[in-house]
Parts: structure tokens; C-alpha cells; sequence
């Protein structure tokens, strides 16, 4: 993929997981289910995951964060930021390589500035 048009021909044709909404065992649930109909359906495909959340449970972000790095590791995965990437949202850039990762022009990043580590 090389644009924002294909990145949205992806998310038409069905190769879009979805990572929306508060971190928790609900999205870690949800997630693995889009991941196994993805396979079920278009194992050859490239991916497209779209991250929008203000963070959540760090358990559950390392669940998460766990399975898209397998899948990066084996398949083509692109991350895409938009509206909110914040807390443990940050740490799920991380699954995905550099050169994998885009945000949309209107996405803010929160992260945590700890004073007792400074």
C-alpha cells in the first residue's frame, strides 16, 4: 500500500481491524474475532488497523499489542492513527515497524509525562 486510497480500498474489501474505544477485555475479545474472520476470509491480504483510543487496561494492551506484532512479523500490517491514540494506545505503535505506521492529519497523541522519572 502506498496511499490513503488504498488504505481505504482495504478497509472497503474487508482487511480493516478495528481498535476503537477503551482498552479492555471487551476490545481484546472483539479484536481476536476480527482477526480470526480476517483470515477466515483473506489470508493473502494486506492489513489495515485503525487505532482510536484514550487508553485502557495495560493487561489487555499486551494482549493486544502481543497479537499485532505476530502479525506483523508475518504479514503486511499498516497502523493507522486517528482521532485519539493515547496511553496504552501509544504503546500498540510499537507492534508494527516504522515505516508501517501512519496517522491522519486530525489525530491526536496523549502520552504520560511521569515527573519522578524525569
Amino acid at each position: 500500500m502506498e496511499t490513503i486510497a488504498d488504505l481505504r480500498s482495504a478497509r472497503v474489501e474487508g482487511r480493516c481491524l478495528l481498535i476503537q474505544g477503551v482498552i479492555d477485555a471487551n476490545l481484546v475479545e472483539s479484536f481476536q474475532e476480527q482477526v480470526e474472520a480476517i483470515y477466515e476470509n483473506a489470508a493473502e491480504a494486506e492489513l489495515v488497523v485503525e487505532l482510536n483510543t484514550p487508553g485502557g487496561d495495560m493487561d489487555c494492551m499486551n494482549t493486544v499489542y502481543t497479537e499485532l506484532a505476530t502479525l506483523a512479523a508475518t504479514d503486511a500490517v499498516w497502523l493507522v492513527g486517528r482521532g485519539i491514540v493515547a496511553s496504552a494506545g501509544i504503546y500498540l505503535l510499537g507492534a508494527v515497524p516504522r515505516q508501517k505506521r501512519v496517522a491522519l492529519s486530525f489525530t491526536k497523541f496523549f502520552h504520560h509525562l511521569f515527573d519522578s522519572l524525569i
